[in-house]
């Protein structure tokens, strides 16, 4: 009896390493397969202004490389951003590109009126 008892810990060990390693696995690779997160808070598709200054600011999470109409962006440790764009009269198309340590990319266009 203490024979299968012993058994039936070691069973339960091993199945509980398993356990704890393949949900470390999936937690690390939430990275590879989430790409980035891109939110843009200051800016809408679609919206008009009065004002040729817009201002961008976002999270860009997991980014390590981001890009406003091809211009490089510093991101910071929790991917957070800030910049000023100066707009043209009329219709201005406003494009982000964020990048990740494994490559994926994620864009977002947005179409930005300057009222005259």
């Amino acid at each position: 009896m203490p024979h299968t008892l012993k058994r039936k810990i070691e069973w339960g060990v091993v199945a509980a390493s398993i356990v704890v390693i393949t949900g470390y696995a999936l937690l690390r690779s939430h990275d590879l397969v989430s790409g980035v997160a891109l939110d843009v808070t200051s800016i809408h598709d679609g919206m008009s202004l009065r004002s040729a200054i817009l201002p961008i600011e976002g999270i860009a999470k997991r980014a390590t490389t981001l890009l406003v109409d091809n211009r490089p962006l510093t991101v910071d440790k929790e991917g957070r951003f800030k910049d000023t764009l100066v707009l043209g009269p009329g219709v201005n198309v406003i494009t982000l590109a964020a990048r990740d340590k494994f490559g994926k990319e994620t864009t977002e266009t947005f179409h930005v009126v300057l009222l005259e």
